[in-house]
């Protein structure tokens, strides 16, 4: 293993900017350094890392598999235990891993060492997968590096034959808060991936997700989203005075019950301009332990028999309804705590 100084690509703003990375003419882009690539041998990409990382990945999943039967395991891993039951329920009903980030150490002297594995993190994933690669072909072109240069990279290609494995049936929805910029670039390049991988595709942010009329969770196309677990509905409204007042005690709810249920702020017969300038108006009544979606037609409220608001729907997580409640709640008391978990938790 060598680490060879090497020039920076003369045309790196340029490039920056196509692939919409950000850039100063003092930092260069965040996070990339084109000053120096590291050079293996076959033998060492295959024997020290490629095989070896591989080891790992098997011996991270018999640890989830270890983890899940004893909680001794989960405690020494530094899991709260508000998130156990939650982390086996995955694990048995065998839901799907994509990707993860490993942190490796190696010195030429044995096989890599883990030092740290981020399971799917979007932290550096494009980069990785899009741009180191377009480096190695333009860095050749420039003659910054010799020819016949190769890498290690196929995560672009491993993404994309991955995708048919995933059990998805019909429509791959991809929901993340779009304020965010580097989840929505990720999840922008992972829905290319899907879509190259032949999978229909939909892009939402979080708060756009709303119901049909049977009640279930649909994006802005009126196509269905599987929420899996067990939610509270809250059906609200911005001219709705004791809605309003319940909000900070909904909030409390949403933190009591995390990570095991959800509390959805369903707001009624609104538009999202209403809504958005309701929230810059009262953003105090509004935290990060609820998610707020819309039934703009309607439709819900309709579906589950309701008949004003404010009215708050109890879900388990079989996906049944279990209880409608109309009026207002001291949602935030320990006592209602208690009665809903026994109500939605099996």
């Amino acid at each position: 293993m060598q680490r060879i100084p090497v020039t920076e690509r003369p045309n790196l703003a340029d490039a920056a900017a196509e692939h919409e990375l950000e850039y100063s003419d003092s930092k260069g882009i965040t996070g990339w350094d084109e000053s120096a690539y590291y050079q293996f041998t076959p033998q060492q990409i295959e024997e020290d890392i490629k095989g070896p990382a591989e080891e790992l990945e098997d011996l991270c999943i018999q640890v989830v598999g270890r983890a899940v039967e004893n909680e001794e395991v989960l405690s020494r891993l530094g899991i709260a235990e508000p998130f156990w039951d939650y982390i086996a329920q995955s694990w048995r009903s065998g839901e799907k891993n994509l990707y993860g980030r490993m942190d490796l150490s190696y010195n030429a002297d044995g096989p890599a060492k883990l030092l740290e594995y981020n399971a799917d993190t979007p932290t550096a994933l494009y980069e990785t997968a899009v741009f180191q690669w377009e480096w190695l072909e333009q860095a050749t072109e420039q003659k910054l590096i010799p020819e016949g240069c190769d890498q290690l990279n196929d995560v672009h290609d491993s993404i994309v034959q991955a995708f048919p494995h995933m059990g998805i049936e019909d429509v791959a929805h991809f929901a993340c808060n779009h304020d965010i910029e580097d989840d929505k670039g990720t999840l922008d390049y992972l829905e290319e991936c899907a879509r190259e991988a032949g999978i229909d595709t939909c892009s939402l942010a979080m708060a756009d997700i709303g119901t049909d009329d049977q009640g279930r969770f649909t994006d802005l196309d009126e196509q269905v989203v599987e929420i899996k677990s067990p939610a509270i509905l809250n059906f609200w409204a911005t001219w709705c005075a004791p809605c309003i007042k319940e909000l900070p005690d909904l909030e409390k709810l949403g933190q009591n019950l995390e990570p095991k249920a959800i509390v959805y702020l369903v707001n009624f017969g609104e538009s999202t301009e209403t809504i958005k300038a309701f929230k810059a108006k009262k953003p105090k009544l509004f935290g990060t332990h609820t998610v707020m979606i819309k039934d703009s037609s309607m439709s819900g409220l309709k579906a589950f028999g309701l008949r004003g608001v404010p009215t708050t729907v109890l879900i388990d997580s079989t996906g049944k309804t279990v209880e409608k409640i109309q009026g207002m709640k001291d949602w935030g008391s320990e006592k209602i705590t208690a009665e809903i978990k026994a109500k939605i938790f099996p």
